[in-house]
């Protein structure tokens, strides 16, 4: 495809995808009339026209993307809602500007994209605070994402937002290295100034309009920058009072610093000219200025990673020395009357464990989120650990294996070229390996497929990533320049007698990997733009796509890594580098990786995966070449990040706070690092199993045919149950129960009811796993069943081996709000929340009134070394360690479908059923296989959770 075409080409998707704009998932016909309208509409001279396929396809693409919800974790104790009473009268002119760009630049945004781009960042914006609010606030939140998958364009739009709504000064922490410095102003001057800030700051200085910049609006927008993405552009005193720029003014002012000790001391004292006292003794403050900082990469140079001194009590030292970020930081809000600081990363595992409690006179409180938590999700066209990994699931987790794209090549043959680990001045020894001289071929056959299917105009990269040392990264780029150069004349002039020729060569690669492979990919990602190409088409594109490819070093200036922006028609490039590409620089097109450095740590390994994002039109052709013990180490905490999200998703779930955010994180058999051990220091290492558990849904699936089957399933329990004998009654609670039961009418019962997909941690299918498995080990083979009847008997239903009836319980479901001030019947739940479904003391159903006392006393033992209130009743833990091994409990909840008190009156929920079944089971923490479980770190609130329960 000529440029011509690929011009007139975007132009006509340009025009489609404004037509198809309001259109929620387009059928076929639609899209292929707005495609046709478009081509209509595209001036074209007499040889060339739109190429309607090729845009139907890329149409497909967009509209094929979807995306799942956000899960929320919010404190309001001091927040007053503000964002829906006032959006209506909120110009939200920038906001407007930077979703029309998004929409219409060259590689656009799907709408489903720019939808849900607008809802979350509205839900960001609604959870600070409103700027125009009287008095003195502080807000703390955390907004976490994946690896490449946007969250720059996440934050640009929160910035455009809140400038919109009256943000005055807005400030964002753009990593800690000048070329992520000056890549992340970049993409802001795109996104929000509108002009290029490389060589002026202020407007009228011969700066250029870009990105936003372009365009159009009814009115010029306003803003002021006091930092420019040239490597020398961080903010200085001097070129600020040279601007002559003050923040509080009548438009906002915008800076991206690097997270450094001395700018940012710098910055403090320029903004400390604005603070003044209150009149009345009080701190000086910078007041009636609301202020927004942005903390990019929020895990990395922000946590106080300094050990908290304690007096000779163990309580804390009110004053102590932090790390030299971490108080810079909190200095700078402090500052502040009014605040909001927001930390952005993509790999939260030292975040959790910030101490949530931490304050000192000095430096004010920590930067744990206490506010928000928000777990951003990820698109369906979205390219992660889990799909480019995969990994082998968890039974005890609810996470069920993941194949991957099989696009991982092992790499077995570089040692003795170049050993890992290394000395710095290292050079490698003898040629390159064939693994490295593979994955170049497979570079060129990814940029010929990329041509070959239209992509022309586009940037394409290779990563090679094998040393951290700037020396050895040059003697590295010098040899695979010189074997570049050899391949691009091979290509270019051929190889005369030699056999096999290159072309041979390539086509040997290209049949026996790339089109091999293709069906597997193509059904996994379901990307219309990946097509089926033969040979020929590939053959067709080699010599123009070899040519046009150049090496990188990136180990200098930002300039280095960010040339992309100086090449409109596409930049191919092998960028060769270290810890530059470490951390979110973005390499644009990136296809082909070959990656040898190590790390022991799980966020350092995911932030150097720069190959995770989006891959439109070429995710077959993407390849990555690494150590096969580095694959088992991805694969690992792609598990690791899954389950870490999923926990998140339980707490948001059950309406948690981010003071509840009691999460874990598992922990690598063979040694590897969560985080950086002082980072870590909060952290409780922990063996985590179903042992010694209590697991009771909370969630439950509404749907009619799911609450049939799992009615079915309870009652025919109870069926067998009362076929075995009379139940007796406890002695603790309200439960009928019967003793030595075997272990297959519990498994039976867990294979037939269905839990919701969204409980993971009471999955029924995994849940009859390790029943089976522990009985396979002579364990768990004795069961207490039984049901617990609600003694007031509100409402009580007949159910077999109760003919006089059972007495339902109430359970408020967590979503009352969305019903409250609505008449009955309202619309049905598909779920159904609630926050606990056990009351304290059935869980010692099956326990003697002895093991019932030694329990207790447990307990008020446990509280009085704890300094914690003596608790009235046994606690969990303490119940559980009465069992022997041999020993489980299962409890049926029969639940009221009917009735939930609501603010004052009842709430009718339009349910067919009767009853609602809920199951609770306590496993005993003894067992005698202490190797089953897994390992975590968890952090302050789980630790808690597990050794004083929560009843």
């Amino acid at each position: 495809m000529n440029d011509v075409q690929d011009r007139i080409n975007q132009h006509a998707l340009t025009v489609a995808m404004a037509l198809l704009m309001h259109t929620r998932a387009p059928s076929m016909d639609e899209i292929r009339e707005a495609v046709a309208k478009a081509c209509e509409s595209v001036p074209r001279n007499a040889d060339t026209k739109p190429d309607s396929e090729w845009v139907i396809c890329r149409v497909l693409a967009n509209c094929n993307v979807t995306v799942g919800v956000e899960s929320v974790l919010v404190d309001s104790t001091l927040h007053i809602p503000w964002l829906p009473t006032k959006k209506a009268s909120i110009k939200w002119r920038f906001w407007d500007r930077y979703a029309t760009w998004l929409r219409t630049k060259k590689d656009g945004w799907p709408e489903p994209l720019v939808a849900k781009l607008d809802s979350v960042t509205d839900k960001i914006l609604s959870l600070l605070q409103d700027p125009t609010r009287a008095g003195a606030w502080d807000t703390r939140g955390m907004v976490m994402g994946s690896v490449q998958s946007g969250k720059t364009a996440n934050y640009a739009g929160l910035v455009c937002k809140a400038a919109d709504a009256g943000y005055k000064l807005i400030i964002i922490l753009g990593g800690m290295q000048k070329s992520l410095r000056s890549q992340t102003q970049i993409r802001l001057d795109e996104g929000f100034f509108g002009f290029n800030t490389t060589r002026a700051t202020a407007y009228g200085q011969g700066t250029k309009r870009t990105g936003v910049g372009l365009v159009k609006t009814p009115e010029e927008l306003r803003c002021d920058a006091l930092t420019g993405s040239a490597d020398n552009g961080d903010f200085s005193k001097a070129a600020a009072t040279s601007i002559n720029v003050k923040p509080g003014g009548g438009t906002p002012v915008y800076l991206v610093v690097k997270k450094n000790k001395s700018i940012l001391q710098n910055l403090i004292v320029w903004l400390s000219q604005q603070a003044e006292d209150d009149g009345n003794g009080g701190a000086s403050l910078i007041r009636d200025l609301p202020f927004l900082l942005i903390d990019d990469e929020a895990d990395n140079g922000s946590i106080n990673t300094k050990a908290i001194p304690v007096d000779s009590d163990g309580v804390p030292l009110p004053e102590y020395d932090v790390t030299a970020i971490n108080g810079k930081i909190r200095e700078l809000l402090g500052l502040f009357e009014k605040s909001a600081y927001v930390g952005y990363t993509a790999t939260p595992f030292a975040n959790i464990f910030i101490d949530p409690e931490e304050s000192s006179e000095k430096h004010g409180a920590n930067l744990f989120p206490r506010n928000f938590i928000i777990s951003l999700p990820v698109p369906s066209n979205y390219i992660g650990p889990a799909k480019v990994f995969g990994f082998d699931g968890s039974s005890d987790a609810g996470i069920p294996a993941e194949p991957g794209l099989g696009i991982v090549l092992e790499v077995d043959d570089a040692s003795s070229w170049l050993p890992t680990p290394h000395k710095n001045g290292t050079r490698p020894t003898g040629p390159l390996p064939e693994s490295l001289n593979t994955a170049i071929l497979d570079f060129i056959l990814a940029c010929a497929t990329r041509r070959a299917r239209g992509q022309t105009r586009v940037h394409n990269s290779m990563l090679v990533h094998v040393t951290r040392y700037t020396s050895t990264q040059n003697s590295v780029a010098e040899q695979i320049g010189e074997h570049l150069t050899l391949l691009q004349n091979r290509i270019k002039y051929g190889d005369g007698e030699r056999t096999p020729s290159i072309i041979d060569e390539l086509r040997n690669r290209w049949e026996t990997e790339f089109q091999r492979k293709f069906a597997s990919i193509k059904s996994v990602t379901d990307d219309p733009m990946i097509t089926a190409l033969n040979w020929g088409k590939i053959e067709a594109e080699i010599k123009d796509s070899a040519a046009l490819i150049q090496v990188r070093v990136i180990n200098g200036s930002a300039g280095d890594a960010l040339d992309y922006h100086n090449h409109p028609d596409g930049l191919s490039v092998i960028a060769i580098g270290g810890d530059k590409l470490s951390r979110g620089l973005t390499l644009d097109g990136l296809s082909v990786s070959y990656f040898l450095r190590t790390s022991k740590m799980y966020d350092t390994l995911m932030q150097m995966g720069r190959w995770f994002g989006y891959r439109p039109g070429y995710v077959d052709v993407c390849r990555l070449f690494l150590p096969g013990d580095l694959r088992e180490w991805y694969r690992h905490i792609a598990l690791a990040s899954e389950e870490l999200r999923l926990e998140l998703d339980h707490m948001a779930d059950i309406h948690a706070t981010p003071m509840d955010y009691g999460l874990r994180v598992r922990m690598h058999p063979s040694g590897m690092l969560i985080t950086g051990l002082n980072k870590m220091r909060n952290g409780t290492p922990m063996r985590v199993s179903f042992n010694g558990t209590l697991n009771e849904t909370i969630i439950f699936d509404l749907t009619p045919p799911r609450l049939a089957l799992n009615l079915e399933a309870s009652k025919g329990l109870l069926a067998s149950l009362a076929a075995n004998g009379p139940f007796s009654l406890s002695t603790q609670g309200s439960a009928r129960i019967w003793r030595n039961q075997s272990p297959d009418l519990v498994v039976g019962f867990l294979e037939q009811y269905k839990t919701h997909v969204d409980a993971k941690r009471v999955d029924s299918a995994m849940l009859a796993k390790f029943i089976r498995r522990r009985v396979s080990q002579g364990e768990l083979t004795s069961w207490t069943i039984g049901i617990v009847s609600n003694e007031d008997k509100k409402k009580e239903v007949v159910l077999p081996g109760f003919p006089q009836g059972v007495g339902l319980y109430e359970r408020k479901p967590l979503e009352i709000k969305l019903y409250e001030g609505l008449e009955p019947p309202v619309l049905p739940l598909t779920k159904y929340t609630i926050k606990r479904l056990v009351s304290p003391k059935h869980e010692a159903a099956d326990l003697s009134k002895e093991q019932y006392d030694a329990a207790y006393s447990a307990s008020k033992e446990a509280a009085a070394k704890k300094d914690k209130e003596v608790p009235d009743y046994a606690l969990g833990p303490d119940i559980r360690n009465q069992r022997g091994k041999n020993n489980g409990l299962l409890l049926l909840y029969p639940l009221d479908p009917k009735y939930v008190a609501g603010e004052g009156k009842p709430i009718f929920l339009p349910i067919a059923e009767e009853v609602v079944f809920g199951f609770a089971i306590s496993f005993p923490s003894e067992t005698a296989n202490v190797g089953d479980g897994v390992d975590y770190m968890v952090n302050h609130v789980y630790a808690a959770t597990q050794d004083f329960d929560l009843e």
